[in-house]
């Protein structure tokens, strides 16, 4: 008790010299200064005799404080390994039931999948007879209710491999008090299931709006038109018609990666993919899909597109590269020489309702830097956006986008009602 008074001494004092420091100038000039000055003084030291506990017992009790410890975390991860081990599917789908920190999942992938998928991660990599933990990770901080326990198992006779179980615990303030564990099995492989289904899904129907919107990890668009170019290399290689796809282990030798082999119905050729993780991300890595630089002319169709719904003036002139002899007609002659002036001119035409970008029509690459890309738009409220060109309609709008100075620029102006 006396080092803990001591302690305790020494902050009063420090914290008093702080707020002595903060108040120096009001208590140098003014009476009512000096005499809080004086009075703080007087606190501080009433407090070298006082206990530790400063907070009546009544107000103690009403402070919640759970204490998780080690132990229990351990309890949580053998508890888990057990389900898996004994390939208990149904002790599985209770546990993520009653662990509603699952909820996410739920909402693309159903959790007797997940129970399913779980164990077949783990077998994957292990004889899960072997599995066992071995050690807390660099990751563990008790004191915060984050604890990383590594389990080691090994396949075979191999090389032991590692696995890092990540185990927290939420306190109630989400909804959910209890422990929450996650693992790669349990956080990415069993997204990787749904996520091969769509991939493939996307090449059978040949839709490359969706690929490209699957092989999208983060804020940066992947190109429609090489999502094109990859479903092309698809129909050369495989029956897309019948395509179909299976999982083909797990490995760390270049990262963290799920192996999946994409076939048709004759079997006779099989194509691999990997599937990297992280952040709470999946990124494919596949052969037959090219990487790319930023700047590609798909995100600058979507800005273009952003613009226009933003009704940003200033964003059109950076983007577009086409002639300006026509749209000038909608300004004043005093405007006609500012290209954001045009532009705000121009976009008033359009009329009130906010035009959005809806789809990718079509995407094709016709020269070097140069690419076509036919589009539709929408209103807010949902119908397409169409103009009338006497007998029918056009909700189509074609559009050209080609690099100039280096910089990808769309040649073709927004869709104009007349």
């Amino acid at each position: 008790m006396p080092r803990l008074q001591h302690l305790n001494i020494t902050l009063k004092w420090a914290v008093g010299i702080m707020i002595l420091v903060l108040l120096i100038t009001f208590t140098l000039v003014t009476d009512p200064g000096r005499q809080i000055a004086s009075t703080f003084l007087e606190y501080v030291k009433s407090s070298e005799n006082s206990e530790v506990d400063t907070l009546p017992h009544e107000e103690r009790a009403e402070i919640p404080k759970v204490v998780i410890t080690e132990e229990q975390a351990l309890q949580e991860v053998d508890f888990f390994l057990d389900l898996v081990k004994n390939r208990d599917e149904a002790g599985l789908l209770k546990y993520y039931q009653e662990r509603n920190f699952y909820d996410y999942y739920a909402s693309f992938l159903s959790l007797e999948q997940m129970a399913k998928d779980t164990i077949e991660g783990f077998e994957s990599i292990y004889d899960i007879e072997t599995m066992q933990i071995s050690h807390f990770g660099r990751d563990h901080y008790p004191e915060n209710h984050q604890f990383h326990v590594v389990v080691v198992g090994s396949k075979q006779g191999a090389k032991p491999v590692e696995q890092d179980f990540m185990v927290g615990y939420g306190d109630g303030s989400s909804g959910y008090e209890g422990f929450k564990i996650q693992s790669h099995m349990i956080t990415y492989f069993t997204q990787t299931k749904p996520f091969m289904k769509s991939y493939v899904q996307s090449i059978q129907e040949k839709d490359p709006g969706y690929l490209a919107m699957l092989l999208t990890p983060d804020d940066v668009s992947y190109p429609i038109y090489l999502a094109t170019n990859a479903i092309k290399e698809y129909e050369v290689w495989l029956d897309i018609s019948h395509l179909n796809y299976e999982y083909n282990g797990f490995s760390t030798d270049e990262g963290d990666q799920f192996h999946y082999v994409i076939y048709d119905q004759q079997k006779l050729k099989k194509h691999q993919v990997k599937i990297y993780f992280a952040d709470g991300l999946l990124c494919m890595e596949d052969p037959f899909v090219p990487e790319f630089e930023m700047g590609a002319p798909d995100e600058v169709i979507r800005q273009f597109a952003q613009a226009i719904e933003d009704r940003d003036a200033e964003r059109l002139v950076e983007i577009y590269g086409g002639e300006y002899e026509w749209v000038v007609m909608f300004s004043p002659e005093s405007d006609r020489q500012n290209k954001e002036k045009v532009f705000e001119n121009y976009l008033k035409v359009l009329g009130e309702e906010k035009l959005l970008f809806n789809t990718f029509v079509s995407s094709e690459k016709i020269a070097e830097d140069e690419y076509v890309y036919v589009i539709t738009f929408r209103y807010e409220e949902g119908p397409l956006f169409s103009v009338n060109t006497g007998e029918s309609s056009q909700t189509e709008f074609r559009y050209t986008v080609k690099k100039m100075g280096g910089e990808f620029k769309v040649m073709e102006l927004p869709p104009y009602q007349s």
